[in-house]
């Protein structure tokens, strides 16, 4: 068993995104709004532990919301009234909620599979008053979970600051 003094830190920042579907730009982009530096072999020890407890929090969660939806969706489909015209249904009410409650743009049409997800990480870019990352468009949803995670707590953190100033 390896002692703790032997983990390389760079590797596990790597180890710790992978899975997270973060490939070198999406990484850097975290690293460096948390550090201020792109590159791991930059960075102190504390700068990679606080990488590492960013990657943490971002692993996916099955939260008590997520769960709850899950929940009534399987009821529905239990009770013999899930459709796939109501499921659609409810996800154009719950886009145009966001339309309406935060200015989202939704793409047009099926369109790939991140269309969705890069909307999303637009729109929290934009709150932010920052630009989206570069070729965002071009990432499958896996890939930009990550980052629309981690600017969801900025988002929330700005919001928060507005309240209580």
């Amino acid at each position: 068993m390896r002692s703790e003094k032997s983990v390389n830190p760079t590797r596990t920042v790597h180890a710790k995104a992978r899975p997270l579907g973060l490939d070198d730009d999406p990484r850097q982009e975290i690293t460096e709004s948390i550090t201020g530096k792109c590159s791991c072999s930059e960075m102190g020890a504390i700068h990679l532990k606080a990488v590492l407890m960013e990657l943490d929090k971002l692993r996916p969660s099955d939260t008590a919301t997520r769960r709850k939806l899950k929940a009534l969706s399987i009821s529905g489909w239990r009770l013999g009234t899930r459709d796939p015209k109501d499921v659609r249904e409810a996800d154009d009410r719950l886009k145009a909620w966001l339309r309406r409650v935060v200015g989202m743009e939704w793409p047009a049409g099926l369109g790939r599979a991140g269309g969705d997800a890069a909307a999303v990480l637009e729109a929290r870019c934009r709150i932010l008053g920052r630009p989206g990352p570069e070729g965002m468009h071009a990432l499958s949803a896996t890939a930009l979970n990550p980052l629309i995670a981690s600017r969801g707590e900025r988002v929330r953190t700005l919001q928060d600051t507005q309240v209580t100033a």
